[in-house]
């Protein structure tokens, strides 16, 4: 089993400081145990196979199992993330988003689909258009009930380009990520 992610909440100076670490890789076992199996028969019946089916069976196993051995999450599942937010906005790993540039946080499933699932609507002096646009979204507690634990990502739209921030979360992770994304920023949290 994959380890849980962790989420880390501290303070530095005016600033709350979030360090996420994503939880661990998930193998594809059914791959892992269809490429265990040509291997196996192929060690099993070499005599009978001959020296060119022999690794012909090696070879196809190991070329069914690596895929199942890879690490298949996009790098922002794999990194470790660090969050700053203070008055004057979002530092993402580096990278500073004014206040005002920030629209709105979303919760996503990257493996299934670019519709956000839930959204968090930022309420500062845009949030009429912003909470408009959210609006003509829908469907989105269906797809947060369908998405596998470990695989949500929370998105920063901002500058009008959506960057993931936290990567592999749980949906405790998750959850605590955004309530305290949301009571520290000042967005609302909403299931729209």
């Amino acid at each position: 089993m994959a380890k849980a992610a962790a989420v880390e909440i501290s303070n530095e100076g005016n600033a709350t400081v979030f360090t996420v670490t994503p939880g661990g890789a998930r193998r594809v076992w059914s791959l892992i145990g269809g490429g265990a199996t040509f291997i196996l028969a192929g060690l099993m019946w070499r005599e009978l196979l001959g020296e060119v089916l022999f690794w012909a069976a090696i070879g196809t196993g190991v070329l069914v199992m690596a895929p199942g051995l890879k690490d298949q999450r996009p790098a922002s599942h794999r990194r470790k993330s660090v969050i700053r937010v203070s008055e004057a906005g979002f530092d993402v790993n580096g990278k500073t988003y004014a206040r005002s540039a920030v629209k709105r946080l979303l919760v996503r499933n990257p493996l299934k689909s670019d519709q956000p699932a839930r959204t968090i609507v930022f309420t500062g002096p845009s949030a009429a258009d912003v909470n408009a646009q959210v609006a003509a979204h829908e469907g989105f507690e269906r797809e947060w009930s369908a998405l596998a634990d470990g695989t949500y990502e929370i998105v920063l739209d901002a500058d009008h380009k959506d960057t993931v921030i936290a990567g592999n979360l749980s949906a405790q992770s998750v959850d605590r990520l955004l309530r305290s994304l949301c009571d520290v920023s000042g967005m609302t949290y909403s299931s729209r």
